[in-house]
């Protein structure tokens, strides 16, 4: 008689190695990603769960896997209409935003044109002070120079005047 392996497939793994690869296929997924989570739930490799499943568990399971792709495609077509609808509301939706969003922009627009204006204004009113300083700057060594001259001028005569005593 024989003995039974100690890594052995008992009834339990086998059930959730088919629950878990039936609910990926219901899912859209593929068997291949149902035995890597079989494999790490049962601490097998993904190999050992693939080769169970197509070995002797998927026999048992033939109706449940037709079912589960049956649903699949049910909810796949489901979603596609879905889509499409979401689609055709999207596309609605979106002519009627594309006008709201210029009306948005063109007062946007608007609003940048009269900020630029007033700073347009404020900078032209900053430019007629600057020219007055400037006006005022220039004229200010003109006058000293004048009183410059005048003061060397005077001096001058001092000098002069002096220098008539001394002779």
């Amino acid at each position: 008689m024989q003995e039974a392996r100690k890594d052995g497939w008992r009834s339990e793994e086998d059930i959730l190695l088919a629950n878990i690869v039936i609910k990926h296929i219901r899912n859209k997924s593929t068997q291949l990603v149902g035995f890597a989570e079989a494999a790490e739930l049962l601490g097998r490799t993904e190999s050992a769960c693939g080769f169970r499943w197509n070995s002797e568990v998927r026999k048992s399971y033939l109706n449940e896997i037709k079912e589960a792709k049956l649903e699949r495609n049910q909810i796949q077509r489901a979603s596609v209409s879905k889509q499409v609808t979401i689609a055709a509301i999207d596309e609605q939706d979106t002519k009627l935003t594309i006008t709201d969003q210029i009306v948005e922009l063109a007062r946007r627009q608007q609003k940048l044109i009269e900020n630029m204006a007033k700073q347009i204004g404020e900078l032209k009113e900053e430019i007629r002070i600057k020219n007055d300083e400037l006006q005022q700057l220039i004229k200010v060594p003109k006058v000293m120079n004048e009183v410059t001259l005048k003061e060397d001028f005077d001096t001058m005569l001092q000098i002069f005047q002096r220098a008539k005593h001394l002779i």
